[in-house]
């Protein structure tokens, strides 16, 4: 069995010289119950993807394995499991180069990388280890380097390329990085995931320097250098890393001169009341940069903190946010591990996210915010600096006076999905600090006028395709109330500025449990009309989905206390998963004792939830034949609901019993589980079931109807059934004794049939005739 894979071979021609041979690598792959689960790829030095492949066609406990050539570079292979176990036994992986082992494992959670071919240097795995205060450091031109400082005292350190200049070209164009992780996936090519970012320092343009960059003794750090202009005419670099000796400023942090890196006062402070920082947005930077784009989503994390609405194809507009600190002190954020009020590391990526800080939304016509915005803030630091020299970083943050954050066009997540938004006119606006919160020295800022960015935008698909306009005449955004810059919206009662809140059934101003179990007997006992504040997902109904919305919130409040800028509760939302597999079939339906059992497969992930609705019958009880414990289990005529708090129902390759009906009604000759029927997983996203026979025929012998003028023989037959009618047959249908359908015959008019039966399996079977004219008639056969 070979597995999916891509071979991206016009990277080589753009990106990687000639070499003198190429190396084999090998993938060998032994799938655990779940193959479905794992991917993955290598990339070479600058994250272009090279190889990938998933294990597609590969069967549970198969081994899958391929051979490829590829030039011979320094690679980084990179294993990932959606599902986050790993692959479990007799499961795992092994990576050979040239017949030679280089990984091999199993227990890896959601990944596991290491290094393919790599030579000292090349990658953060093979990091060159720097011994100070020695600092004859060098870094080839060709690639990007790597170094590792692993301190033996405290303190502040200074890392640049300063040392490369020469008379005529000035200095060296770098860009470097600090890291305190080698994952791959935090190396990227701003300051995402990173200590420090540097590109273009002030200090040696185009060069990169850090002034201050505060480590700790015996902690890894990892430096990462690049060379942008290879005509550069020297075939190194030369990287300066020395431990600054302790120096004097002002250390009184309510003075205007602060510096947080002082290690001692040397009487230098001053004060003013005027004296504060004050951040500014670029209007004219976010309205220059504005692109259309589309964006593949296979990363959950992406749809976990806001930044997109659902997976696969999405259609994005991205944008720059250029932040000016133009007040006369400097905006100090501090250290994240000492505010952990103003942070969270709460995000499945992992690093920092300082809250509160940038946050962009669209706004339609009547001033509402759409359910696309989010808030962003991973890093705040000194990204341009004209007048001053910079001093913060991601592991000390804030922004000097003078200089500015910026976050590019090309960062993750520096973008508004409009894939669900209609057409129409909409403002799109950038905002920060709108909390209005104070710095680390609980400065406030001089304004928050200047907070605020915004670009007047279409959107429209009327051509074919999404076409998104800059509208030159755009007038400052106004809320409902007319305000300028305003807060007012539009309650979810349609009353601008109300009180009324999406979710607060028994309207006490808490979002609780009571209000889920409010939801959970509305929804049992079908009231669920008429109640807008309640429509959680914006579908014009009233479903277990709105339930377990609602549980996110309160679930995310919970853990979150404290955190106003968490979106969880930011109504209607709600996410499809088109991805996620899930699959309903009849295993038994007895008739006589009118009883139906289903059973499940939950291939890709645990379920909180189910709405599974019926037609064709009406429930009397029922059954549940999983295992987990549900916290409310309950039907009404036609609905089974399910709401797991506590334990979720946990997924599974194969089917599985699920549930078995007693129904004591038949309300027709069809019973039909609806494709409507709602599932949800633990991630609190909506999916859609794949249902086997989605109808059956559920009509009890004791009601077959008859007429003379219709015959059937021979019955028992073997292989061939003769029909005669006098009435004319639209269509034939059989069905065996579990209600599936296994014949369908047309046109066939009146007279003589015959109707080739040999396929079918030996037993009782029902033929229903559909007549013009008149209703269907049944007739029973024996298949020997």
């Amino acid at each position: 069995m070979l597995i999916k894979y891509q071979f991206l071979f016009l990277l080589f021609s753009l990106s990687i010289p000639t070499f003198s041979q190429d190396i084999i690598v090998d993938v060998n792959i032994t799938a655990d119950e779940f193959p479905q689960d794992i991917f993955w790829e290598i990339t070479d030095q600058q994250k272009n993807i090279i190889l990938s492949g998933d294990l597609e066609g590969c069967e549970p406990f198969q081994s899958c394995n391929n051979s490829f050539t590829i030039p011979n570079a320094c690679y980084i292979f990179i294993i990932r499991d959606v599902y986050g176990d790993g692959i479990n036994e007799p499961g795992g992986f092994e990576v050979l180069v040239n017949g030679n082992l280089i990984g091999i494992g199993n227990t890896f959670e959601s990944k596991e990388q290491f290094d393919l071919n790599c030579k000292s240097g090349e990658s953060c795995q093979m990091a060159v280890v720097l011994d100070l205060p020695d600092n004859n450091i060098n870094a080839p031109k060709d690639k990007d380097y790597w170094f590792k400082l692993i301190p033996e005292v405290s303190g502040l350190y200074r890392m640049n390329t300063c040392l490369n200049f020469i008379t005529g070209s000035g200095y060296a164009n770098t860009t470097m990085w600090v890291y305190d992780s080698c994952d791959a996936d935090l190396h990227q090519e701003g300051a995402e995931g990173a200590l420090g970012y540097s590109d273009d320092s002030s200090q040696c343009a185009p060069g990169s320097s850090f002034n201050y960059v505060p480590l700790e003794k015996d902690n890894e750090y990892l430096i990462r250098t690049r060379v942008n202009d290879l005509s550069w005419p020297v075939d190194s670099i030369k990287v300066r890393v020395q431990k600054l000796p302790p120096f004097s400023g002002c250390t009184d942090p309510n003075a205007c001169n602060f510096n947080p890196f002082a290690g001692s006062d040397n009487g230098t402070c001053f004060y003013s009341e005027d004296c504060r920082p004050d951040l500014k947005l670029d209007e004219e930077e976010l309205k220059s940069s504005i692109i259309l784009d589309r964006v593949y989503n296979n990363d959950e994390c992406l749809i976990e903190e806001g930044c997109l609405k659902g997976s696969g194809w999405r259609d994005v507009i991205k944008f720059s946010t250029k932040i000016d600190n133009i007040g006369n002190a400097d905006y100090i954020v501090g250290i994240p591990e000492r505010n952990p009020q103003n942070f969270s590391k709460e995000n499945c990526h992992g690093h920092w996210h300082h809250q509160g800080y940038a946050e962009y939304l669209l706004f339609s016509g009547n001033g509402q915010p759409e359910p696309v915005g989010f808030k962003n803030g991973f890093c705040v630091l000194d990204l341009d600096c004209e007048s001053n020299q910079p001093k913060y970083l991601c592991s000390y943050m804030g922004i000097t006076a003078g200089c500015s954050d910026i976050y590019d066009v090309d960062v993750d997540c520096q973008w508004i999905d409009i894939t669900d938004i209609a057409d129409g006119e909409y403002t799109l606006v950038a905002r920060v600090n709108w909390n209005r919160l104070p710095d680390m020295r609980s400065f406030q800022e001089m304004t928050y006028q200047n907070n605020w960015a915004q670009v007047c935008i279409s959107i429209d698909r009327s051509s074919g395709s999404l076409a998104v306009d800059i509208l030159e005449d755009c007038d400052s955004y106004t809320d409902c109330l007319g305000v300028a810059y305003g807060e007012a919206e539009i309650d979810c009662n349609g009353v601008c500025g109300g009180n009324a809140e999406f979710g607060d059934v028994n309207a006490d101003g808490i979002l609780d449990d009571s209000d889920v179990d409010i939801y959970l007997d509305l929804i049992t006992n079908k009231q669920t009309d008429n109640l807008p504040c309640l429509d959680l997902n914006g579908d014009v109904g009233l479903s277990i989905y709105d339930a377990l919305l609602l549980q996110e919130c309160i679930f995310i409040n919970e853990e979150e206390a404290g955190n106003p800028f968490h979106t969880h509760c930011f109504f209607p939302a709600g996410i499809q998963n088109f991805d996620d597999n899930l699959s309903l079939i009849v295993t038994n339906l007895d008739m006589s004792l009118r009883t139906l059992e289903l059973s499940i497969q939950i291939p890709d992930n645990n379920l909180l939830g189910f709405q599974v609705q019926f037609e064709g019958i009406e429930i009397d009880s029922f059954e549940k034949l999983y295992n987990e414990e549900a916290s409310y289990l309950h039907k009404n005529q036609n609905e089974i609901i399910g709401f797991h708090k506590e334990e979720a129902i946990k997924r599974n390759p194969e089917f599985q019993p699920f549930l078995k009906l007693y129904f004591s009604e038949i309300l027709n000759d069809s019973l039909c589980i609806l494709s409507s029927s709602e599932f949800v997983n633990v991630e609190f996203e909506l999916i859609f079931p794949l249902i086997s026979d989605e109808c059956l025929f559920v009509t009890d012998n004791s009601n077959l109807n008859y007429l003379n003028n219709i015959t059937i023989y021979p019955n028992p037959t073997v292989d061939i059934l003769n029909v005669y009618s006098t009435l004319d047959i639209k269509s034939i249908q059989g069905f065996d004794m579990q209600g599936k359908q296994v014949l369908w015959v047309s046109n066939l008019g009146n007279g003589q049939s015959k109707i080739d039966i040999g396929y079918l399996s030996p037993g009782l079977h029902i033929l229903k005739l559909n007549l013009e004219n008149q209703p269907p008639q049944f007739l029973n056969f024996i298949k020997i």
